[in-house]
């Protein structure tokens, strides 16, 4: 008897892995980054992946044939539409680099990308003057933030804009033959692979503007499926990002703000408001990740070669041949190798691997758990923000939209004007400050006269200010130190 499945009702958690799994033949496993999160420094370095991009224009299949010739012309056009009709004019390098400027220092994400000799040793380029021209700018980049300005630049990040945008582009745009391909072979598994790879240049292409809108996006690109419905992809992509935006700003919210029900959690921890989060969820209390151990020469710390502990003793060669060392003779490595090995420093290093946008947010926010991370609620636009060592403060250092400075210099320049609002004798400084020095600027005073004005008035405002003379005075004094040229 068969198993029918009309009464089945799903759980809490596959609701949750289906907002998280990939549907019509879109992919969210294209790069491996590796992530090193030390929670005695609070910090977090990125080392995106530096093997899964860049197209090879020159790329030849021992066996193609004409409908692959075709796919490859076909790809090019694609790319150079998308570009097209997307407007994505922007230089995403220069806006992630520009960004950081306008953050205080513990908000602010470091860049280090490959320059051209990297890129050039890196895919073997041997023209000298010819750079390849990478897919996706951060791939092989190294990003390095304090413990949690990832998923704050995530969940503040603009999502919406950029996916309205590109639904209403492409549902013109695209029609159901658009993508119908002339049928070609594919011969070999290096075929199949760099088939997969031109996808993702189409991509990038058509989906820039979203996919660069937070770094974790950027750096956990996915790949359309361009024999299925692309503008569903689209679709499910952009809601898969905001539900995980959405997912996270709750999660916050629910483990660190002080006024959330205060008279429940009674100031219970991050760690155990978060336990509680995942069950009300209905959330396995275990996560797996995927852990990359490596032996290499890197070394932290060039101080710790000179210990003798790294030394390795003096070795000739030319006593020596690899047949004299029963556990190497069968071995494809040489008697220099090994001793180049022995005598150099090494260690045994451990990264997680992520491809996906959720598996990192959920790395760093349990790494932000348990590593005491203070965060707060700015009193002035309502963003959450960490806290950094002892430094406290109300206000974040986020610029809002359509504002020049932050929330803390907002709120420091409103509180400095609201103390000084009664001030006589700093509204009359202010007033004269403004007059002369507009007159020092079009050299109807000289120099010294007025910075001589400026050390003589700021003693008289203190003694306005203290009651030893009248405002009246103060002004009069100003009034006259400087007198008005006598109309002509």
């Amino acid at each position: 008897m068969g198993k029918i499945y009309t009464e089945y009702k799903s759980s809490k958690y596959d609701e949750y892995l289906k907002a998280r799994t990939p549907q019509n033949g879109l992919a969210l496993n294209v790069y491996s980054n590796r992530v090193d999160i030390n929670c005695e420094s609070q910090s977090v370095s990125i080392n995106t992946d530096s093997y899964n991009d860049y197209v090879d224009k020159d790329y030849q299949t021992y066996d193609s044939d004409s409908g692959f010739d075709f796919f490859l012309n076909l790809n090019d056009l694609m790319v150079y539409i998308f570009k097209d009709v997307v407007s994505d004019k922007n230089d995403y390098a220069k806006i992630y680099v520009d960004r950081q400027k306008h953050k205080a220092d513990y908000d602010k994400i470091n860049f280090r990308f490959l320059d051209d000799e990297l890129i050039k040793l890196i895919f073997y380029s041997e023209e000298p003057d010819v750079v390849p021209d990478l897919i996706n700018f951060l791939f092989g980049s190294s990003i390095k933030f304090d413990l949690g300005v990832g998923i704050f630049d995530f969940i503040y990040a603009d999502f919406d804009t950029p996916l309205k945008y590109l639904i209403n582009t492409f549902e013109s745009f695209l029609c159901d033959d658009i993508f119908m391909l002339e049928n070609h072979y594919v011969f070999n598994e290096k075929q199949k692979k760099y088939e997969l790879l031109l996808d993702y240049d189409k991509t990038v292409a058509m989906i820039s503007p979203l996919m660069y809108a937070s770094v974790y996006s950027g750096i956990c690109p996915p790949r359309f499926d361009f024999t299925q419905d692309v503008l569903e992809q689209i679709k499910w992509y952009g809601n898969y990002l905001i539900t995980l935006q959405n997912e996270y700003r709750e999660m916050i919210k629910f483990c660190y703000d002080e006024d959330y029900y205060p008279e429940f959690f009674l100031g219970a921890s991050p760690k155990a408001r978060y336990y509680l989060y995942r069950a009300i969820k209905g959330l396995p209390n275990k996560s797996y990740r995927t852990v990359e151990m490596s032996s290499n020469s890197f070394c932290d710390d060039y101080i710790k070669l000179l210990d003798d502990t790294y030394r390795y003793q003096d070795f000739d060669m030319n006593k020596y041949r690899i047949e004299d060392f029963d556990f190497a003779k069968d071995s494809e490595i040489d008697l220099v190798g090994m001793v180049s090995t022995l005598s150099s420093y090494r260690n045994i290093t451990e990264n997680y691997v992520f491809s996906k946008v959720d598996e990192i947010l959920e790395l760093e926010f349990s790494k932000m758990i348990n590593s005491n991370i203070k965060i707060k609620k700015c009193k002035r636009c309502g963003k959450y923000f960490r806290l950094k060592g002892n430094y406290n403060t109300d206000y974040c250092g986020y610029i809002a939209e359509g504002e020049t400075r932050n929330c803390r210099e907002i709120a420091a320049a409103e509180k400095y004007k609201e103390k000084n609002a009664d001030n006589k004798a700093l509204q009359i400084y202010n007033k004269y400050y403004k007059r002369y020095h507009a007159r020092l600027k079009v050299k109807q005073i000289k120099e010294p006269d007025f910075y001589s004005w400026k050390y003589k008035t700021l003693i008289m405002r203190v003694e306005c200010e203290d009651g030893n003379i009248t405002p009246e005075e103060y002004e009069a004094w100003n009034e006259e130190y400087f007198p008005n040229r006598t109309k002509k």
